[in-house]
C-alpha cells in the first residue's frame, strides 16, 4: 500500500509529465520499487510510466546490465574501502544506470536511486557513511541534466 504523502507526491510527478507530453522510467535498489509503485498507483499511469528495474544485488547487476556499465561502476575494493568511497559509489552507479536506461527505455525522464537504509546494518568501515539516499536523473537535455544527489 502507497502512503498519502507518496501519492500525493507521485501525483504531482504525472500531472506534470502528462501536461509536458512526456514519458519516465525509474531504476532503483535500496527503495526495492516503491518508486515505481508509487507513480503507478496514479491512475492512468500508462500515460507517463514506462516501467522500472529494480537492481538490488550484484547478481541483479549483472543479469540486468551490459558489461561496459558494469565497468563503470569501480571495484569492490575500492568502493567499500571507507565511507566516503561507498557514498561516491552509489552517486556514480545512479548516474550510471540513469544514462543507460535513458537510452534503453526511450523516455523523457529516468529516475535512479541507490544507498544505504541503516547504517548499522554496514560493515562497521563503512558506517561513517550513515544512512544516506544518492538520486540521479536524467532527462531530455542530455549530459547537463544528471544530478546525482545525496540525501
Amino acid at each position: 500500500m502507497i502512503c498519502a504523502t507518496a501519492r500525493r507526491h507521485a501525483g504531482q510527478a504525472a500531472t506534470a509529465l502528462r501536461e509536458a507530453g512526456q514519458t519516465v522510467a525509474s531504476v532503483e535498489a535500496t527503495s526495492g520499487g516503491f518508486l515505481s509503485a508509487a507513480l503507478q498507483s496514479v491512475p492512468r499511469a500508462s500515460r507517463y510510466f514506462t516501467g522500472g528495474v529494480c537492481i538490488y544485488s550484484a547478481v541483479a547487476s549483472k543479469a540486468l546490465l551490459p558489461r561496459d556499465v558494469r565497468k563503470q561502476l569501480g571495484t569492490p575494493e575500492h568502493n567499500y574501502a571507507s565511507g566516503s568511497n561507498y557514498v561516491e559509489s552509489k552517486k556514480t552507479f545512479t548516474l550510471a544506470l540513469a544514462r543507460h536506461y535513458h537510452q534503453k527505455f526511450g523516455v523523457d525522464w529516468v529516475v535512479a536511486e541507490s544507498g544505504a537504509a541503516e547504517a548499522k546494518g554496514l560493515p562497521r568501515r563503512l558506517q561513517e557513511a550513515g544512512a544516506f539516499t544518492a538520486v540521479s536523473v536524467v532527462g531530455p537535455d542530455g549530459p547537463g541534466a544528471d544530478r546525482p544527489r545525496k540525501a
